[in-house]
């Protein structure tokens, strides 16, 4: 059954998959700059178990678009941009160019990336079989339940909506959190902002400021 011009797509992927139905829709075009020719860009909604789960996503994204984009630079994370042994990894896509970066990795968390670049996945967060985690799999598998069971949302009735609605903390919010602890141990603002991906404040931070890593390691072990 032929899909409308502009709903998306949903295809079966090959091998042996626990979800092996994507679905997709096209967010823009771009030009090769080496062959000249257009190429259709594309957000992965998810992978589904079967045809009809991902035909419903792709329904209800059409509906009410939810935003894939942090999730596009979050776990999108390629291990090949990781450096364990040196404690960073690189952000190469961005919405700013402030969140193109250097990102420093805290001891304390360094078990849990070893645990994720053992697995064999080319992404450094992957799915059961594999597969890159998409925004919309993670946020409604993992996220919400964990925020529930401690306590940090709620579900609410949204006379809008046909099912109670998610209100508590998101994962952007952990962005504010780690501002805020640094901002406690009386780090100094301009490497706050270059460990976050904020933009600074005028053209002589913008291009004049810039922290070794290092001092980024320094800042992200106070907490």
């Amino acid at each position: 059954m032929k899909l409308p011009n502009g709903f998306g797509s949903v295809y079966k992927l090959s091998g042996n998959r626990r979800n092996p139905y994507v679905a997709k829709k096209t967010k823009g075009w771009e030009i090769d700059p080496i062959t000249g020719k257009s190429k259709q860009l594309y957000i992965t909604v998810g992978y589904y178990p079967t045809r009809k789960e991902a035909l419903t996503a792709l329904a209800e994204y059409n509906k009410d678009p939810f935003d894939l984009h942090h999730a596009t630079i979050t776990f999108d994370l390629e291990k090949k941009d990781i450096h364990l042994d040196e404690r960073w990894f690189y952000v190469k896509e961005s919405k700013t160019e402030a969140g193109i970066r250097e990102v420093p990795i805290a001891e304390k968390i360094v078990p849990f990336f070893e645990y994720w670049m053992n697995r064999k996945c080319d992404h450094l967060i992957c799915t059961p079989d594999d597969e890159p985690f998409q925004y919309r799999n993670y946020y409604d598998s993992y996220w919400i339940p964990l925020m529930l069971e401690f306590g940090f949302g709620k579900f609410v009735i949204d006379e809008t909506k046909r099912e109670p609605v998610y209100d508590g903390h998101r994962p952007h919010d952990t962005r504010h959190t780690c501002i805020s602890l640094l901002t406690e141990k009386e780090v100094d603002e301009r490497f706050i902002k270059k460990i976050v991906g904020h933009k600074g404040q005028g053209v002589t931070e913008n291009v004049y400021t810039h922290i070794e890593l290092p001092t980024k390691l320094e800042a992200i072990n106070l907490i």
